[in-house]
């Protein structure tokens, strides 16, 4: 007549408390001579023993169980979950963009092709055969900006990458708290306020 043994698993930021792979090794380790299967359900792992354990070996089951417990920490879970949900803020704030001139409500993408686009012109900015006006297109193509000169185009290039190291900066930030956190109510407490 086989006999389950029920131990109630927790789930924490995607992955369950009780392994039920690294159970089952410890279990073979433990009773070399005993034939067991496990199996889950929502909330339980269950051992299943062809044979009744004696109260000796349900302590020592309860203790593989715990010590196995005890061996997980959800903190590093919380932290990935957090850093991810600061990732994917930082990432909305820069397809954003960057205003320019500054107060003037035309706003230009802080996309990876224009980024190198704007550094390619700020390398060049000097050179003779450079022409100027430059015009850069806003986000929506609403609208556009004329570089008139290296100076402008400089001041734009300023704007734009502080506005994007801004950006990242605020994220890094946030992510040195999440790191400095010990509990998973810490990381949860960190709030984004970006």
């Amino acid at each position: 007549m086989t006999t389950d043994y029920h131990y109630v698993r927790g789930l924490y930021y995607g992955q369950w408390d009780l392994n039920t792979g690294e159970l089952s090794a410890a279990i073979e380790t433990q009773f070399p001579d005993k034939i067991f299967s496990s199996r889950t359900d929502n909330t339980d792992v269950i051992f299943q023993f062809d044979e009744a354990l004696t109260s000796a070996e349900i302590v020592i089951l309860d203790q593989i169980v715990s010590d196995n417990r005890a061996s997980f920490s959800p903190v590093p879970l919380a932290k990935e979950v957090k850093f991810a949900e600061i990732d994917l803020r930082t990432t909305e704030l820069v397809q954003r963009g960057f205003e320019f001139p500054p107060g003037s409500g035309m706003v230009f993408s802080l996309s990876i092709p224009s980024q190198i686009k704007l550094l390619g012109i700020e390398t060049l900015r000097n050179d003779p055969a450079m022409t100027y006006p430059i015009k850069f297109n806003t986000i929506d193509d609403v609208s556009s900006v004329s570089l008139l000169n290296a100076t402008w185009v400089h001041n734009m290039t300023l704007v734009a990458f502080g506005t994007y190291r801004q950006y990242v900066d605020s994220g890094s930030a946030l992510k040195d708290a999440v790191r400095a956190c010990t509990t998973v109510d810490e990381v949860t407490a960190i709030v984004d306020p970006r």
